[in-house]
C-alpha cells in the first residue's frame, strides 16, 4: 500500500482506534475531547480512562501545495486512574501498582503508540513518520466537585508528535 494524504479527523480517530485496541478499552473509557484537561464530572466506569485532544500544529513552509500541506501536529493523550488504595500523603499504588497505576499505564499508552504508522480503511499508510512522544507531563491530582461529594482523579497528560500531509483536494 501507499503513504497518503489524510484529514486530521481521520488522524486523530486511527490514534483513538489503536489506543482502543491495543489497551482494550472499550469506546466509553477511550474517546475524543476538546480539552484533555477536563475530564467529565461523572467520569466512565473503570478503574482508569483516557480521553485524546487535538493539540497545537506547525505547518512547514517547504511543505505546501496546492494539493497538500504538511503539518507537524501534537495530539494530546490524558491518563485518569481512580486507585484509592494508599494511606493518607502516601501514592505508592496510585503510582506503582501493576496495571492500573499511572506509570503502568503511561508504559502501555507509550508501548502503543511510540514507533507505530497509522493505516487509512484501505491499509494505507499516512504518516511522514511513526509516531512519537514529545513529552509527559508529571502525575496531578484533580479533584471534581459533584451533587454527591468530591471525586478525586489522578491525571497524566502525554503529547504525541504526529506528522502527516493534509488532503485538500
Amino acid at each position: 500500500m501507499a503513504r497518503i494524504d489524510v484529514t486530521q479527523a481521520t488522524v486523530l480517530e486511527r490514534i483513538v482506534e489503536r489506543l482502543r485496541s491495543e489497551l482494550d478499552l472499550p469506546e466509553q473509557r477511550c474517546y475524543e475531547t476538546l480539552d484533555a484537561d477536563s475530564p467529565l464530572v461523572v467520569p466512565p466506569g473503570g478503574e482508569f480512562f483516557i480521553t485524546v485532544s487535538p493539540g497545537e500544529g506547525q505547518f512547514v513552509p517547504g511543505e505546501q501545495a496546492i494539493d497538500n500541506v504538511t503539518e507537524e501536529w501534537r495530539v494530546n493523550v490524558a491518563v485518569f486512574a481512580r486507585i484509592h488504595l494508599d494511606q493518607s500523603g502516601h501514592d505508592l499504588e496510585v503510582l506503582l501498582r501493576a496495571g492500573r497505576g499511572m506509570l503502568a499505564i503511561k508504559r502501555d499508552v507509550l508501548a502503543s503508540l511510540v514507533g507505530h504508522d497509522l493505516v487509512d480503511n484501505d491499509g494505507n499508510t499516512f504518516l511522514r513518520n511513526l509516531l512519537y512522544i514529545m513529552s509527559a507531563a508529571a502525575p496531578r491530582v484533580v479533584e471534581r466537585q459533584r451533587e454527591s461529594g468530591a471525586l478525586t482523579l489522578y491525571q497524566m497528560t502525554i503529547e504525541v508528535g504526529v506528522e502527516f500531509d493534509w488532503e485538500l483536494t
